[in-house]
């Protein structure tokens, strides 16, 4: 009891100080931001959260020691244990959204406007008296959205603007296309200045942390959007950089797990899903050698594939759609049609394709089912029709014809799309924790020495630029 009166007492004056301090109330911004995208520091404030009890609580459980934890807890009671894990997986899922608005491309938006719609469904229900919230255990009271979300007209806004695409994405400031950017950017603010978080800070939990991390590389945020999209206004050295952190990724993606319905050692509430599991975590089980394919798909199709189709669209233009105009497009129309057939072989070939052995989303699994069903009725239409006659079209054109078209080019897209979300989503926050993660973030220190941040030996900016010369060996020697 003394231990929790003093923690109290401690997470209060800190309150105290940050109410009239601005700079402390940037400072608490700052940890809150890097405990929740640091996913090793996460762990521990999740787990300090899932245990919290607030102090209204506590002194109502003192008052009732016979009901004890059965009390019942005004809804409206922000500072609440219930609501404050509440305001915590809100953050960290909006979080994770933005880091998908920001590798969404603009065309694909609707899709992930569903998850935008599933987060408010889960976590932004409306109360209007009538429905039974009982349903989901989630759901924030209006008087705590109110408080903690930038008001009811900042909530209200956005419940509106998801009833349509454009008004959500244009609610995104400087572009990004993040319609939750303004409670996002309230539920920081008011986050980092309550009890709750405040007694994570001098809690046994985070002594734990900070001892678990002496010795640690520090953290590099690196967001998905850097190394998974292409950008023409990224010079050679950063996209070599950035080059490099995928590397580490794909090696994740090798290393996970598949943990067997049948093993013996098979962990209990665990399914045999590699999304949901994790090399660092599970030692039984088998890799899944199509698990890479998640990213490796999707950057053949950004990188080669979809540059293949433009290019043959454009030697069409020149030959009037029939391929007798110039020999020199020939090349041309062979490329897309080998690129093509790699594509469906290596990764979406209902047997043997790599993205066949993976247990993917619905919205991923439906752009795949789409891509397979475009292929086969396009080739077989080029099969079959008449090329016997003196004005056809030449098989390759023909060919590269209907596999550059709008529908398949599209669904190509869409499929390469639904993969980097789902990366993004569900995959990345587990590499961030991973010991592959470290490592990246060890080179990228070495690099900050050796680089351009040299001029101060001992507060080196975390600003990543690259990963130190080498990295490859000392990789593979750590593994060994």
């Amino acid at each position: 009891n003394n231990h929790y009166e003093l923690q109290m007492e401690r997470s209060s004056l800190i309150k105290r100080a940050a109410l009239f301090n601005p700079v402390i109330r940037s400072a608490l911004r700052l940890t809150l931001i890097e405990c929740v995208l640091d996913h090793r520091r996460y762990s521990y404030m999740e787990h300090f959260f899932n245990n919290y009890l607030s102090s209204n609580e506590v002194e109502i459980q003192k008052r009732n020691p016979v009901q004890g934890a059965n009390v019942v807890i005004d809804d409206n009671d922000i500072t609440s244990s219930i609501n404050q894990k509440r305001l915590l997986e809100l953050y960290f899922e909006l979080c994770k959204f933005h880091d998908a608005t920001m590798v969404c491309s603009v065309s694909d938006r609707e899709k992930l406007l569903d998850y935008a719609r599933k987060i408010s469904r889960r976590f932004l229900l409306e109360d209007d008296g009538a429905s039974d919230q009982s349903n989901n255990g989630n759901c924030l009271p209006e008087y705590v959205a109110h408080v903690a979300l930038g008001g009811t007209d900042m909530v209200q806004a956005v419940r509106f603007a998801l009833r349509d695409e454009d008004d959500f994405f244009e609610m995104g400031t400087g572009g990004d296309g993040d319609g939750f950017h303004g409670i996002r950017s309230s539920l920081e603010s008011f986050l980092s200045t309550q009890e709750s978080f405040l007694s994570f800070l001098i809690s046994d939990d985070c002594a734990r942390m900070r001892a678990y991390l002496r010795g640690s590389s520090p953290f590099f945020c690196v967001k998905p959007q850097h190394f998974l999209k292409s950008n023409k206004n990224v010079g050679e050295d950063d996209s070599n950089a950035y080059h490099n952190f995928l590397l580490h990724a794909i090696l994740h993606l090798v290393c996970m797990m598949i943990e067997e319905d049948d093993s013996e050692d098979r962990i209990e509430g665990v399914e045999g899903n590699f999304i949901k599991n994790d090399a660092l975590l599970f030692s039984a089980g088998k890799r899944n050698m199509g698990s890479p394919s998640m990213l490796c798909c999707a950057l053949f199709i950004k990188r080669s594939l979809q540059k293949s189709m433009e290019a043959a669209k454009e030697a069409l233009l020149e030959d009037d759609m029939t391929g007798r105009t110039s020999d020199s497009n020939r090349q041309v129309y062979s490329t897309l049609i080998n690129d093509l057939q790699f594509f469906w072989e290596v990764y979406i070939a209902p047997t043997g394709g790599t993205l066949s052995s993976l247990e993917l989303s619905q919205d991923a699994q439906e752009a795949l089912d789409d891509i397979r069903r475009l292929l086969v009725l396009s080739v077989d239409q080029t099969v079959a029709e008449d090329k016997t006659s003196d004005d056809a079209i030449l098989p390759a054109a023909a060919m590269a014809r209907v596999l550059s078209s709008v529908d398949v080019s599209s669904s190509v897209h869409c499929l390469a799309e639904a993969l980097l979300r789902e990366y993004t989503l569900e995959i990345y926050p587990n590499f961030q924790r991973h010991i592959f993660h470290e490592w990246a973030c060890k080179e990228a220190k070495e690099s900050c020495f050796d680089g351009k941040y040299h001029s101060d030996g001992y507060l080196v900016p975390r600003i990543f630029d690259g990963l130190s010369i080498g990295w490859m060996n000392r990789f593979l020697r750590q593994m060994d």
